[in-house]
């Protein structure tokens, strides 16, 4: 429960990073800045476990791309199907570093797009 959460702005651009932060977390952020959490990108909380994510939170977030930052084949079997849902539900593209590796993102400050 103890997670630095931060949102970070550059111009009309915006990252949204969760830390470990649990629903319960994001239940009181969207409580206190609701509409305010919009991000372009959102980094998943706890590696895209099913104890961060929550519905209410990813529909302020309403992120173009959520970042799931976990270990190929790791034990804690991260991301958890229930996110992975969640995404494919709220039309979330996710981008994986057990796929990519090392995830880029360049802004503008009007734009913000994956760099290559």
């Amino acid at each position: 429960d103890g997670s630095i959460v931060a949102r970070l702005s550059y111009g009309e651009t915006s990252v949204m990073l969760t830390g470990d932060a649990p629903q319960s977390v994001e239940m009181r952020l969207v409580a206190l800045l609701g509409k305010n959490l919009k991000s372009n990108i959102l980094k998943l909380g706890h590696h895209g476990s099913k104890t961060s994510s929550s519905p209410a939170f990813l529909g302020f977030v309403h992120p173009d791309y959520a970042i799931i930052s976990a270990k190929l084949n790791n034990s804690y079997g991260h991301p958890h199907k229930e996110v992975m849902d969640l995404l494919e539900k709220f039309k979330i593209p996710s981008l994986k570093t057990y796929e990519l590796g090392t995830i880029v993102f360049k802004s503008d400050g009007e734009t913000i797009v994956q760099a290559k």
